[in-house]
């Protein structure tokens, strides 16, 4: 949940990604809930390679 939250900023802004409500990001504690774990690794991989196609352009 740590990689996650640095990269969304709070569990809000993290549920809104996935189009769920804050408090089932919060029910699943300190480890995201196996049903969403290819949506969530998606959503990095998406971050990650905007970060670095930002960076090859700065």
């Amino acid at each position: 949940m740590t990689e996650v939250l640095a990269a969304f900023g709070t569990k809000t802004d993290f549920a809104k990604a996935l189009g769920i409500t804050h408090g089932a990001v919060c029910h699943w504690g300190d480890f995201v809930c196996n049903s969403r774990t290819y949506q969530v690794r998606y959503l990095l991989n998406e971050i990650n390679q905007t970060a670095r196609l930002t960076e090859a352009l700065s």
